[in-house]
């Protein structure tokens, strides 16, 4: 009887798992459909296109990804002069713009998450529910608020100062390293203290170390956010067209520029590069890195 039962439970565990199995394989493949056609789609000419949506290409157009190169520029108005931008200069901005800006701004969020999750001062519970509160408010409703005080502290339109000063350092990241930098013990900062160690050694040699896999995860996804982040050109930075933008206008207006939604596509799949290729690589790092214990306060 016993062995009859255990047997039951093990086949409903199995079609259990199975049933699981098969809902996630319909998913991910939910997901790389739409990839698959965007690649396959940017090889296709204007009248392949038409003739066959979901077709494969009658030739194999590979002059659409150096087509992108020639067509694609962005004219921008600064300091009263017009300029041009190509896709080289776009993917410079986009590069500056995700390795420091992305590096800055996770600087603030691990020092401010830090501080409140281990010192025990009189805002440390004030600046934890500024946080919730703070994801609690829409982004498009606090967006007039921001680009006011941008333009108020000079960051509007300020290339150097929208990397180096971040934009906050409360938000889910903040909630993630709390939660990280509590479960750490505190006997490791009291045996630097006994050996005649600082804060300043203990948070770079003790703490940097400890947190150093999540962080990587998560500078790797801040990366990825502003790579594809083209409201940063759009709103606060008008004068500095990132990559995201230039695609940005160039679906928005193609007609200005002749191209093809083929054309389009391929644009889409060169930005799209970077930011595969980092999942791709650390996608281990990713996983492994963000399961952190639960928050409490």
């Amino acid at each position: 009887m016993k062995q009859r039962t255990k047997r039951k439970k093990i086949k409903e565990a199995q079609a259990l798992f199975i049933a699981v199995g098969i809902i996630f394989l319909i998913h991910g493949l939910s997901l790389l459909l739409p990839f698959a056609w965007m690649m396959m789609t940017s090889f296709k000419g204007r009248l392949d296109y038409a003739d066959s949506f979901l077709g494969l290409p009658a030739r194999w157009r590979f002059e659409n990804y150096t087509s992108i190169f020639e067509i694609l520029k962005v004219e921008v108005i600064r300091g009263g002069q017009l300029y041009e931008y190509n896709v080289f200069n776009m993917l410079g901005n986009s590069l500056i713009l995700a390795t420091f800006g992305s590096f800055f701004g996770l600087l603030s969020v691990v020092l401010c998450s830090y501080c409140v999750a281990k010192y025990d001062f009189k805002l440390r519970k004030l600046l934890f529910n500024i946080n919730i509160f703070v994801m609690v408010i829409p982004i498009v409703g606090s967006l007039a608020n921001t680009l006011t005080v941008y333009r108020q502290l000079g960051i509007y339109n300020n290339f150097l100062l929208y990397i180096i000063l971040p934009g906050g350092p409360f938000g889910f990241n903040f909630l993630l390293l709390y939660g990280a930098f509590k479960a750490i013990p505190n006997s490791y900062s009291e045996a630097v203290f006994i050996d005649g160690g600082g804060h300043l050694t203990v948070f770079l040699k003790i703490i940097i170390p400890i947190m150093m896999p999540t962080l990587c995860a998560l500078y790797i996804l801040a990366f990825i956010g502003s790579w594809n982040d083209y409201s940063a050109s759009l709103i606060y930075l008008p004068s500095v067209p990132t990559l995201a933008y230039g695609l940005y206008l160039f679906q928005y207006d193609s007609a200005k520029y002749g191209a093809s939604l083929p054309e389009v596509l391929a644009g889409f799949a060169i930005c799209s590069i970077p930011s595969v290729v980092l999942f791709c690589s650390f996608q281990k790092v990713i996983t492994k890195s963000l399961t952190v214990g639960g928050l409490k306060e």
